[in-house]
């Protein structure tokens, strides 16, 4: 069964990606459409918390304190991954995402008492072969926004390893308690500010045209579902599943699926010195999550 909601956690994270590339394309990712998309799925997010896993406790200080960081974060994470995908290609935008595991392991390394094994450290070799191979594989002629893409694959890299790092501190205090409680906060700070940015951006521009078009509702409603359980599962699975098993396969197979659907639905190309990066990035991710 665990093995079950562990391919479901895969197909929900990479429908989360696609539903984010679908918005980027169908419309223009101005600030006001960023913050109305997003205000929409983290209030989706939060009702999906409330509606399952039963009753929910009085959030301690600390898991007041780390959600609202969490929160905060998130917003900035999902904010540098929309606008990779928007000025780059997806399969590689999900590689920086995932990649975001470097940080956990080293700041553990150095706060938490925790060791890197030379399995990890062959990770973090082919971590930057798969950037050397990348980056020689576009072309600036044909790829425009190469220079802001890559800072943008940087932000969701650093954000994704705070966000990982702000989890387990959290984990770390509390004993494993209080992770639905610290999904709400940290959700409900993320949908508050996005309501905040979003005032002061039509404050700005005015009205959003495309605010009622139906695909815009859709696609916000699709994006809060797959992000609440495909983060649920994630948390549910990690004292049900070996870490072993489950990182290696949940990082790999989103970003292998979220590759092949990107050739699939959005025609992405990929030439063959980008496909080996893939394939060194995908085993990065395999090795980094081992210890």
């Amino acid at each position: 069964m665990n093995y079950f909601l562990l391919l479901l956690t895969i197909a929900f994270l990479t429908a989360q990606t696609l539903v984010f590339k679908s918005f980027n394309r169908s419309f223009k990712l101005d600030n006001s459409s960023f913050f109305a998309f997003n205000l929409v799925n983290y209030t989706v997010v939060v009702c999906t918390y409330l509606l399952i896993g039963g009753k929910i406790a009085s959030p301690f200080p600390s898991t007041i304190a780390f959600g609202m960081a969490f929160g905060i974060v998130f917003v900035t994470i999902v904010y540098s991954y929309m606008k990779a995908m928007e000025t780059g290609p997806l399969s590689f935008s999900v590689l920086a995402l995932s990649f975001g595991i470097v940080l956990p392991i080293v700041y553990g390394s150095l706060f938490w008492n925790e060791s890197i094994s030379l399995i990890q450290i062959a990770g973090l070799i082919l971590l930057f072969a798969t950037f050397i191979l990348f980056a020689g594989s576009l072309k600036i002629s044909a790829f425009p926004g190469r220079r802001l893409w890559i800072v943008f694959c940087l932000l969701t890299f650093i954000g994704n390893g705070i966000g990982m790092i702000l989890v387990k501190s959290h984990q770390l205090t509390t004993g494993g308690m209080q992770v639905r409680e610290l999904l709400l906060v940290a959700f409900s700070t993320a949908a508050m500010l996005s309501l905040i940015l979003l005032c002061a951006a039509l404050l700005r521009k005015g009205k959003i045209g495309h605010l009622f078009k139906a695909n815009f509702a859709a696609l916000a409603f699709g994006a809060g579902i797959t992000t609440a359980l495909g983060n649920y599962l994630s948390v549910y699975l990690n004292s049900r599943l070996p870490g072993i098993i489950q990182f290696p396969v949940s990082n790999g197979g989103v970003a292998l699926a979220s590759t092949v659907f990107s050739w699939i639905i959005f025609k992405e190309k990929i030439n063959r010195r980008g496909l080996l990066g893939l394939a060194t990035g995908i085993s990065a991710l395999v090795l980094l999550s081992l210890n």
